[in-house]
């Protein structure tokens, strides 16, 4: 006897507001195709934003061969030349990395912001003043 596969149950009737927002949002993405058609400048800009996002989760790394030499030579140097004032420069060093990463981290977050705000400048449908009429999906 031939296999039968159970039944996929219908889905749940949509209501007139979700029938509204449906077509709403069809006829959203079909203005932004078109607005892309009918800008490159978008399509490029988006392209662009991609590899920017793909190069940001790629780890970099530098192969230096010769750091462990750099490392310890530099090290066997200092030893030499600032037996007595080690501690206080190495706290001076401390306290000057710590505000280069405040500092770091309050530029990363002005870039991320200002990303933000140019790519919503960018957007087909903030530009065309539909954006309010988009579902969140």
């Amino acid at each position: 006897p031939p296999q039968s596969f159970p039944s996929i149950p219908p889905p749940p009737p949509l209501s007139k507001e979700d029938k509204e927002q449906l077509v709403m949002d069809e006829y959203l993405e079909y203005v932004e195709r078109r607005y892309s058609r009918m800008h490159p400048k978008h399509q490029q800009h988006q392209q662009r934003q991609r590899q920017h996002q793909a190069a940001m989760k790629r780890p970099r790394m530098v192969l230096d061969f010769q750091l462990p030499r750099k490392i310890f030579l530099s090290t066997l140097a200092f030893h030499r030349t600032h037996r007595l004032t080690v501690l206080p420069t190495m706290a001076a060093a401390v306290k000057i990395q710590e505000e280069e990463h405040s500092a770091t981290q309050e530029a990363a977050q002005q870039d991320q912001q200002q990303e933000e705000e140019e790519e919503e400048e960018e957007d087909p449908l903030y530009v065309l003043g539909l954006s309010s009429l988009a579902s969140s999906r």
